[in-house]
């Protein structure tokens, strides 16, 4: 069973007691004030939520001043869910991510979307390397007062088992692109949107990557010249975005 848009703690509350095999959950609140006159969802909400389900595979929190760490400590100590979204979540901080890492969850979790929490700086995304089962992982770094630098690249390229990365708006450089190409060799797909510090060369130490299919590389100046060094170079590429440039490449 899923369950979309939940918006009270009502709400949640008569899931966790009625649903117990529920496996997917989005909550999302736009406010602090109370819904239809009933309780906005929080951080014992979850809590309770995930105390009463033990199939809860995917979990999205959308919107909601109410949630924080405390929801982030819940979360990494079950060792079901494998998907998770923290989407708008202003409250959560580096210490959040840090239960996520240190717990259950970091044997778990499998996809990892991070959009517009703006508490979230370099020391958050480091905690990332310690996931251990993380397959995709996406950061929208838009309104965050820290941006992500290399040091935090430098923590992503860690987990060996990413097999996506999305990357919006990071400060990221060249430096963060080797990494990821020389650790990384499971990525499949890199998708890199207002990364105004990578250049051609950076994206060049994927070439004879063996396993990227995948890449978008957006917002720069590129000819075609460099988008067909890249594909010559990278065996494993059918699908290529580079500065507006588009290249489908034959399936090898």
């Amino acid at each position: 069973m899923r369950v979309r848009d939940c918006q009270t703690h009502t709400d949640l509350e008569f899931i966790a007691q009625t649903c117990p095999k529920i496996e997917s959950v989005k909550v999302e609140c736009r406010d602090e004030k109370p819904v239809g006159g009933r309780k906005a969802i929080g951080n014992s909400g979850v809590v309770e939520l995930l105390h009463s389900t033990h199939n809860l595979d995917a979990l999205g929190l959308l919107d909601n001043e109410l949630i924080s760490d405390e929801a982030l400590r819940g979360i990494g100590c079950t060792s079901s869910i494998s998907i998770l979204g923290l989407i708008h979540c202003h409250n959560i901080t580096n210490e959040g991510l840090a239960f996520l890492a240190n717990g259950s969850t970091s044997r778990t979790l499998k996809k990892l979307i991070i959009d517009c929490c703006p508490e979230i700086t370099d020391t958050g995304v480091e905690h990332l390397r310690k996931m251990c089962s993380l397959e995709s992982l996406e950061l929208c770094l838009l309104g965050t007062r820290s941006p992500i630098t290399d040091i935090g690249g430098l923590g992503i390229s860690a987990i060996r088992t990413l097999k996506e990365l999305i990357l919006i708006h990071p400060d990221v450089s060249d430096s963060t692109m080797v990494a990821l190409a020389e650790n990384c060799s499971k990525l499949e797909t890199l998708d890199i949107k207002g990364c105004e510090n990578v250049t051609i060369a950076g994206i060049c130490a994927f070439c004879n990557h063996k396993c990227l299919k995948i890449l978008t590389w957006e917002d720069v100046k590129i000819i075609p010249s460099d988008v067909n060094s890249i594909v010559l170079g990278s065996p494993s590429l059918y699908s290529v975005v580079a500065g507006g440039l588009i290249q489908l490449l034959a399936m090898n």
